[in-house]
């Protein structure tokens, strides 16, 4: 589960609204912004529409009111199903195409002889564009061609029901890589022997996804380690991708993005590099040590209990890079089929060509495996039984040395000296611990040296902080000026265009904005924030800034730089 904002009405509908009524939910919806962040807030939302009648809109707007041009983010995705179907009909196909329902409900006009409903899958983050919002649905309506094809106001009303039909508070989610494959694998079931692929590249060619090589949509999984100090990174554009971030809380899951790449004809590049495809990493004898040191494989090989379909397929994407390893994961789903029949091994021998093709990196433990935090691994399964040379992995077993404060802040000063006064021109990295005391390391030598420091922090605060405590010791240090720091000052309208410059990647025009501003209208803030600016650039001394910061400062040789 993860904090959602959704809009819903306030008032709720025994019968489905008409006339004047839709046009009053329609003023006051976009101002109904309800935050979704613990399972008895779920549970609400997911009665008062499927049972109480409340009118909601699957986002969130920029200025309250309800208009795609208004779109500001989606979490949730909705079909609309008006007649030709059975609602236990779509969930068979959605549990067959692992799309798992967050809830369902009756609408108003449903009957018995004639069943009228909706379902809510949940994405795994926040859509924060229009065409990749646009092109999820568009994917999810090829697999369920029955939903309502006019569906595709992203900004549409959804009146509540009259009754709920499913609801699961586990609170399930999807993500655009695996409504992508579902589409895939459902079009190679109906269209096997009708060029699956054809429909696929119809798909690319009408949303403008850039194909792979293999004729599948150009999609791919990546890891990153960036984020925003002051916005939740749940996604950003490039001129030619889309860039979507999973919730990657920090406990179960590393942070990992979602790249769409898009046919634009300005770049060629795929996001999945054509290597070898008959060439493994791992040599087969590599089975033996994934049997002997994973339990979850000595569980699957085995035979000792059945494994959901998310552990089947991390299993799969590790054993894809041994040798024999796609060979023997079917022959192990063969071995048991009362836990697995003959449509699953069908799937997996889907899935695993499917994963070739894209040529996926072997899934994380902690995204997939019930052991990962009992168990001594590393990032995969593979890394656990055979680190690669020239890697780090997490030692199993090990003893830890432990050594007084005094000690510690003592090696830590003798290590910085030592990186500074090194002749050699490279990155010193030193590893210290929260407290160890590398601020008042850092500021003790800028009193005891003549040379000049550069502090990169991870946030504007620790920057405060610093500069703080180099006042009390008579430090001369300038922090860098931050239209962050300023951001309630300026009008709402200048810092959204100057938050949009950031998102797109035009950094270089966010200073040219800015003086725009100050001059044609007079801001003072922004006036204030150009003296200041000014002030830095013709500062001599110590300087301390933001990680963020430092990637866009232009080179400054003379000085020492130390990031915290």
């Amino acid at each position: 589960m993860y904090n959602i904002n959704i809009c819903m009405d306030s008032v709720g509908y025994k019968s489905k609204p008409e006339g004047g009524e839709i046009s009053q939910i329609s003023s006051r919806i976009g101002k109904s912004t309800n935050a979704l962040n613990c399972p008895s807030s779920y549970y609400d939302f997911v009665h008062k529409v499927g049972q109480c009648g409340h009118t909601f809109v699957p986002v969130t707007f920029n200025n309250e009111t309800r208009a795609e041009k208004n779109f500001d983010q989606m979490p949730l995705l909705v079909l609309d199903f008006d007649g030709g179907v059975s609602h236990e009909a779509v969930m068979d196909r959605a549990n067959r195409y692992k799309l798992p329902i967050m809830f369902s409900y009756k609408t108003f006009s449903s009957e018995d002889d004639n069943e009228k409903f909706r379902i809510v899958l949940m994405n795994d983050a926040p859509i924060i564009d229009k065409k990749g919002a646009k092109i999820l649905k568009s994917a999810l309506m090829e697999i369920f061609p029955e939903a309502d094809k006019h569906d595709s106001d992203i900004s549409r009303m959804y009146f509540g029901g009259k009754e709920l039909l499913y609801y699961d508070p586990k609170l399930p989610t999807v993500d655009p890589e695996s409504i992508f494959r579902s589409m895939s694998h459902y079009l190679y079931k109906k269209r096997k022997n009708n060029h699956y692929k054809d429909y696929i590249k119809k798909f690319a060619k009408k949303h403008g996804i850039k194909l792979t090589r293999k004729g599948l949509l150009d999609i791919s999984v990546k890891k990153t380690s960036t984020k925003s100090d002051d916005k939740s990174n749940n996604g950003k554009n490039l001129p030619s991708s889309f860039i979507m971030l999973n919730r990657a809380d920090g406990k179960n899951f590393p942070n990992q993005y979602y790249q769409i790449n898009l046919d634009d004809d300005v770049t060629n590049n795929h996001s999945v590099v054509e290597k070898n495809p008959n060439r493994t990493s791992y040599r087969s004898s590599s089975l033996k040590d994934i049997s002997n040191r994973c339990r979850l494989f000595q569980e699957f090989e085995s035979g000792e209990r059945w494994l959901h379909h998310e552990e089947l397929f991390g299993i799969s994407t590790n054993l894809r890079h041994v040798e024999k390893g796609d060979a023997s994961f079917m022959s192990i789903l063969s071995k048991y089929p009362d836990y697995y029949d003959s449509l699953k091994q069908d799937d997996f021998r889907y899935y695993i060509k499917y994963n070739k093709d894209l040529e996926y990196n072997p899934y994380d433990c902690n995204g997939f495996c019930p052991y990962k935090d009992t168990c001594d691994h590393a990032r995969n399964i593979l890394l656990t039984v055979k680190p690669k040379r020239g890697t780090m992995e997490r030692v199993a077993n090990y003893t830890e040395l432990y050594h007084t404060l005094e000690e510690v802040q003592d090696d830590l000063m003798q290590k910085l000296q030592q990186a500074i006064h090194s002749n050699r021109k490279l990155w010193h990295i030193i590893k210290a611990q929260t407290a160890a005391g590398k601020t008042e390391a850092f500021l003790r030598l800028m009193q005891s040296s003549e040379l000049r420091f550069l502090i990169a922090v991870p946030n504007n605060r620790l920057k405060q902080d610093i500069k703080c405590r180099a006042d009390g010791k008579r430090i001369e240090l300038m922090v860098t000026p931050s239209l962050d720091e300023i951001k309630k000052e300026m009008p709402a309208d200048v810092w959204e265009h100057i938050c949009y410059l950031r998102d797109t990647g035009q950094h270089q025009e966010v200073h040219k904005f800015v003086w725009r501003m100050a001059e044609e209208e007079n801001i003072k803030c922004l006036q204030e924030y150009r003296k200041r600016q000014k002030e830095y650039d013709e500062h001599k001394g110590h300087i301390v800034t933001t990680h963020r910061k430092l990637l866009n400062m232009e080179e400054r040789p003379s000085l020492n730089m130390m990031l915290l």
